[in-house]
């Protein structure tokens, strides 16, 4: 059950902003990431195309939404 390939652009959801009232200003979304592995059950492991970093906790499909660049 694969939603996201590997190396697809991903976007994570920001769940600090779930828990905080008012800062209306503070993005939703956070990335783009890349998916860099498949874990199982709907887990994820992303990385930040930009250093190659990988993101030391696993993300839940739940969290993320695929990525579209705006076309110029």
């Amino acid at each position: 059950m694969y939603i996201y390939e590997v190396g697809c652009l991903v976007m994570l959801r920001n769940s600090h902003k779930d828990q905080r009232k008012g800062d209306k200003l503070i993005k939703r979304f956070l990335g783009p990431y890349a998916v860099e592995e498949y874990l199982g059950k709907g887990v994820y492991r992303l990385n930040n195309p930009g250093t190659g970093k990988v993101l030391q906790k696993s993300v839940s499909v739940c969290r993320l939404k695929e990525f579209h660049p705006r076309k110029v």
